[in-house]
């Protein structure tokens, strides 16, 4: 299957068209993070379909994107960026037809107590949007 792929296409989708002074991740965020950053994420899917030789011919996805900055402001810009660049978007998939990608907000800006910013006593904010779409076997 290539949920990868999906997941891929996102990614470079973001790295390609946000500024260059948001970092964009997959899966991982390093120890040291640079703020702002956008954190691609999400589930496996669920593989459906009915095609004859019993292998799956659609994919439903729920990507998820975490956008993280020093203060909830700085998240409203990454958010609003990133936003634009994918929303309605249909992504690239080599094999694949993805419907366009849609957004639902997950979860609000709130601080993240856990973590503290290297050389500060502050902690960074985050809040996660989610891009679900289905993608049918060309």
């Amino acid at each position: 299957m290539s949920v990868r792929a999906h997941y891929e296409s996102l990614y470079a989708l973001l790295k390609a068209e946000l500024p260059i002074t948001y970092t964009v991740y997959a899966f991982d965020v390093p120890a040291k993070p640079t703020y702002p950053y956008v954190l691609v994420w999400g589930d496996l899917g669920q593989e459906t379909g009915e095609s004859l030789c019993g292998t799956p011919d659609l994919l439903n996805l729920r990507p998820r994107v975490t956008y993280a900055g020093v203060t909830g402001y700085s998240i409203l810009s990454v958010a609003d960026k990133v936003r634009a660049v994918l929303f309605d978007r249909a992504l690239s998939v080599a094999g694949w037809s993805p419907t366009r990608l849609r957004q639902a907000s997950l979860a609000p800006i709130q601080s993240d107590f856990d973590v503290t910013i290297p050389n500060t006593s502050s902690h960074p904010s985050f809040c996660v949007d989610e891009f679900p779409f289905t993608s049918q076997r060309a």
